[in-house]
């Protein structure tokens, strides 16, 4: 399946769309399809780490 991966904190440049094996649910998880999803103006910031949210992922 392909994702986008953060591979640094420089803004949008930092995203990279990679081939990953799809995920096995275990016991008592499930599966989803993402169909389209939205990004917004919160979703920028954090690809830059301007935010206490990245700053504590680092």
């Amino acid at each position: 399946m392909l994702a986008f991966r953060l591979d640094d904190y420089i803004g949008p440049d930092g995203l990279t769309l990679v081939d990953v094996d799809t995920p096995q649910p275990t016991d008592h998880e499930v599966l989803l399809r993402v169909e389209a999803v939205g990004v917004n103006f919160p979703d920028l910031l954090m690809t830059k780490g301007n935010n206490r949210t990245s700053r504590l992922c680092r």
